[in-house]
């Protein structure tokens, strides 16, 4: 339960930090976006997805951390 504005504010803000975070991982899932750097590529979307799909438990009531 929110019990004033500050706690709401705060949890807002946790909210859209974490879909920043998870806008930054698909952008690095997407190797397309890595095409100059090959070698990178796969290592990068790999831990990225391994990344995410923790947040995605975590936000679900799983702690994977």
């Amino acid at each position: 339960m929110i019990k004033n504005k500050k706690e709401r504010k705060t949890m807002i803000d946790k909210d859209k930090l974490i879909q920043h975070i998870i806008n930054w991982l698909n952008g690095n899932i997407d190797k397309s976006n890595f095409d100059d750097y090959p070698e990178f590529q796969e290592m990068l979307a790999q831990d990225s997805a391994d990344l995410k799909e923790k947040i995605d438990l975590y936000l679900e009531g799983v702690d994977e951390f």
